[in-house]
């Protein structure tokens, strides 16, 4: 995936999707990491507000240079990490995420 045709969607389309950052050892790592948490805190993380403040796995994802060199060249370097949320959809629920903009401009 070329980083400057990611850029050149986002602009266009104000958004980018499936984007490979993660190997699958990489995910079960980091959903393991939530699972874990949630078991040791006797309470569910879906939705936790800021939850990178309390589990280190959120600020890795975060930090990733695959997905930080990808974010500078759609929005340049000036990054802040706001918040981090964990919205989780269980195997075989029936809820659903709708689109959605994560942040008004």
């Amino acid at each position: 995936m070329n980083i400057t045709d990611l850029a050149a969607d986002y602009e266009r389309d104000g958004y980018v999707s499936g984007v490979p950052v993660l190997t699958q050892d990489e995910v079960t790592y980091h959903r393991t990491a939530l699972e874990k948490a949630e078991h040791e805190l006797n309470a569910s993380l879906h939705y936790q507000f800021k939850v990178h403040t309390i589990l280190t796995s959120p600020y890795e994802l975060a930090t990733r240079p695959q997905v930080l060199d990808l974010v500078e060249a759609m929005i340049g370097p000036d990054i802040l990490l706001y918040n981090a949320t964990f919205i989780i959809k269980e195997p075989h629920s029936t809820s659903y995420v709708s689109w959605h903009q994560d942040l008004t401009y």
